[in-house]
């Protein structure tokens, strides 16, 4: 996963910590002194129990995504509106100066290299 500002590495927290919790909890399940059928109980009851909390860790990495993509999809938006802008303002000439200043024009014998 890559980190793309917090929201990479809020991901990873969360993941190390569900996966750590849960190692945690079998853990001390196996090493209590308890009988059998009460640890497979409380094996069970963590199980459903962390089931639940992995769910709404879920929504709320899924919740934070779709913030973001929203937010970047309108930001872009914007960029694209103002790009537009400026073009329909500019006469072709100095469009094309503009394009001409943003293109990176290598020479023939650079690019067989």
């Amino acid at each position: 996963m890559s980190e793309n500002g917090n929201g990479g590495t809020l991901a990873s927290f969360l993941a190390g910590l569900i996966i750590g919790g849960f190692v945690g909890a079998i853990a001390a399940l196996l090493l209590a002194p308890q009988s059998g059928e009460e640890t497979r109980t409380l094996i069970h009851d963590k199980g459903i129990e962390l089931k639940d909390k992995a769910a709404v860790s879920a929504d709320e990495i899924s919740k934070l995504t779709q913030e973001r993509a929203a937010e970047l999809q309108k930001r872009g938006q914007m960029i694209i509106e103002e790009q537009k802008t400026r073009i329909s303002t500019k006469s072709g000439d100095e469009v094309v100066e503009d394009v001409e200043e943003v293109a990176v024009i290598e020479p023939e014998e650079d690019a067989e290299a």
